[in-house]
């Protein structure tokens, strides 16, 4: 992969998963203690990540200046790669997205200045400053969430993954706006 080296140092796997630990509750969830101190905004979308969503999450990378991010497996024993670092271009977002599946997994800068997590499921999380969330989303916070409500409640999915998405709307809606 040009875009991203595995990292195998086990002792920056460990500071790395340190770091990780204080973002993600559990694999699926942000630790909204953790969220709620840095006033972040968090907005779910659908699972995977398509070329458009890599360009504007490159972009709002490149206009907040990262250049490159960790990539971590928030599952305790992964299938596959634990731990990457790569660059934030379109190709290496997606790339590095690409290797983790199916597992569990969280980008992020080395400030932490945002977190991108990827449960392996129906949904992604962005968590960020609102200016960062609205360039990776390609729209203001209202219009984001509104998508994924429309997603969440498309009434093609079976009852109970329609039931599981709209709780994460209604979680992460719960951040307000103030």
């Amino acid at each position: 992969m040009e875009n991203s080296v595995e990292i195998t140092n086990q002792s920056e796997i460990a500071r790395l998963r340190k770091i990780a630990n204080d973002i993600v509750m559990d694999t699926h969830h942000f630790n909204m203690d953790w969220v709620s101190k840095k006033r972040w905004f968090i907005i779910p979308s659908e699972s995977g990540i398509t070329d458009e969503e890599a360009t504007r999450l490159s972009a709002a990378c490149h206009t907040f200046g990262y250049s490159e991010c960790f990539a971590i497996a928030t599952e305790p024993k992964p299938l596959g790669p634990e731990c990457y670092i790569f660059a934030t271009t379109t190709h290496g977002i997606l790339e590095t997205s690409y290797e983790f599946e199916p597992n569990d997994h969280v980008f992020f800068p080395e400030d932490r200045g945002f977190a991108f997590l990827r449960p392996f499921g129906l949904y992604s999380l962005l968590a960020g400053p609102i200016e960062f969330v609205q360039i990776a989303v390609g729209s203001n916070i209202e219009i984001a969430r509104k998508i994924f409500w429309e997603f969440a409640n498309d009434s093609n999915w079976p009852e109970a993954d329609r039931s599981h998405l709209t709780s994460i709307a209604k979680k992460y809606e719960a951040i307000s706006l103030s």
